[in-house]
């Protein structure tokens, strides 16, 4: 997973203008002495209390004190993993979850980065949209491999984008590549306890969402209808990504209900190495409805869903 340092103290706005769309966000920390066990787990349920999605509930207030009263007992930090798995569940909600560094060395475990993948056909363009974590020059890649395929499409009329397989990731590229099918302007916002902060499309730019990027075909925009394809796969930033289209005229969502993962995480570095990966936001679309942890169900639920998108974009043309 790809992160972003901050050093502590930065205001909750510049936290905000990543934390969704890169699925996560990290903080860096300034090293500690050793601290006993029940300081240690203090310190990350205070880090839940002051940040977390759901810390403001009845549930989580009784789950705090659970978690303050368990660690009293503990003697090691790896004693207060359960304890802290099951307070950030409270806290965050289930796209929350603590990390603990890994004991193998998986680094040479890389696969091969995967793109979109495009059809054409019937004058009717197809993107399978795949997650999408990586670096800068990949995320371009991948905003440049989508843009490219839109508006190299001669006699261009519907574009069914296909977000199924889709688990989420950077949505920076996801929605710098479908740039040409969206309006400027705020596409989508994120939604705290306390701010709410905008996802923007700006000459072709995405900006607060993600990693900022830009298509290097500039900002052409392309006005045919647009088919969106979910299933239950589809999580985190493609669900955010899903989100930025909703409330426009041209624009249907096909296929079974989302996997419920419409939340952003910011990854907070313990004083071991150890991560609290904390849910701190919520989608929130242009037309006000807000989504967390229920699956987004699209307009048609069907087990055929390019067929059917094909037909309701053959009927907006003809219409």
């Amino acid at each position: 997973m790809r992160s972003i340092y901050l050093r502590k103290g930065i205001i909750l706005t510049l936290l905000l203008a990543m934390v969704l769309g890169m699925t996560s966000i990290v903080y860096a920390e300034k090293q500690e002495t050793k601290i006993s066990a029940e300081e240690y787990g203090k310190k990350a349920i205070n880090i839940m209390n002051k940040n977390g999605l759901y810390s403001n509930t009845k549930e989580w207030e009784t789950a705090k004190e659970k978690a303050l009263e368990d660690l009293k007992h503990t003697k090691t930090y790896e004693d207060t993993y359960p304890i802290l798995e099951k307070a950030i569940k409270v806290a965050g909600g289930k796209h929350s979850s603590v990390s603990i560094k890994p004991t193998v060395d998986t680094s040479k475990e890389k696969t091969e980065k995967e793109y979109p993948k495009s059809s054409y056909k019937n004058n009717i363009l197809t993107l399978k949209m795949p997650s999408y974590m990586g670096t800068s020059e990949e995320g371009q890649k991948y905003a440049d491999t989508l843009a490219n395929a839109i508006i190299t499409s001669k006699n261009l009329k519907g574009v069914i984008v296909d977000l199924s397989e889709n688990g989420g990731g950077d949505m920076g590229p996801m929605l710098a590549g479908l740039a040409s099918l969206l309006p400027d302007g705020d596409l989508m916002y994120f939604e705290t306890n306390k701010i709410t902060s905008p996802v923007k499309l700006v000459n072709g730019h995405i900006v607060g969402g993600g990693t900022p990027t830009r298509a290097k075909v500039g900002h052409i925009k392309v006005s045919v209808p647009v088919a969106i394809i979910t299933g239950e796969k589809t999580a985190s930033s493609a669900e955010a990504t899903l989100v930025s289209f909703m409330g426009l005229d041209y624009v249907k969502t096909f296929g079974k209900p989302t996997a419920g993962y419409a939340t952003g995480n910011v990854v907070m570095p313990l004083s071991n190495e150890a991560k609290l990966i904390l849910t701190t936001s919520r989608d929130k679309a242009r037309t006000g409805d807000v989504f967390d942890e229920n699956p987004i169900k699209p307009d048609v639920v069907t087990e055929k869903p390019y067929e059917e998108a094909v037909k309701w974009i053959e009927e907006q043309i003809k219409n």
